[in-house]
């Protein structure tokens, strides 16, 4: 069976976005932020990086999360991880949740609350909108996203 992948990219100053449609029981594990009088939806850390998975193709070994360098894991909480990955039901998820949990130890506690936090310092610290919402982009690809080799 064929599966449909919707996608969208468009590049601005502030980055590449690259969009990309999820199956209906995907939509969860977000925040709400507000900036400029507007409401901004970002993913958690665990989401961010379970959508990361799960629109990349290929098994997720311990060999391939290792060389995947990703940082600041401490800001992955390893019970929301493994509860969000069952809601995906994906067995490629799951297994990549426990090879992850084998290749170094997470979190268990909860930090949502505490990423929001950070994230809203950052744009209301800043001078002027524009700068503002470059430090939130800044802070967002820190949380889970991977660095070049």
């Amino acid at each position: 069976m064929l599966r449909r992948v919707c996608r969208a990219a468009f590049e601005n100053p502030f980055g590449v976005f690259d969009y990309r449609n999820l199956k209906r029981d995907a939509f969860f594990g977000y925040l709400t932020i507000e900036y400029s009088r507007e409401d901004v939806v970002v993913a958690e850390p665990e989401k961010a990086l379970l959508d990361h998975w799960h629109l990349t193709p290929g098994e997720w070994t311990a060999a391939r999360l290792t060389e995947m360098r990703y940082q600041h894991m401490d800001r992955i909480t390893e019970d929301k991880l493994q509860s969000y990955a069952e809601r995906f039901r994906s067995p490629r998820l799951r297994r990549a949740v426990g090879r992850l949990a084998r290749v170094g130890g997470r979190r268990r506690e909860g930090n949502g609350d505490r990423v929001k936090e950070q994230a809203l310092a950052l744009v209301h610290e800043a001078p002027d909108p524009g700068q503002g919402l470059n430090r939130l982009r800044e802070y967002l690809q820190l949380l889970v996203l991977p660095i070049a080799p």
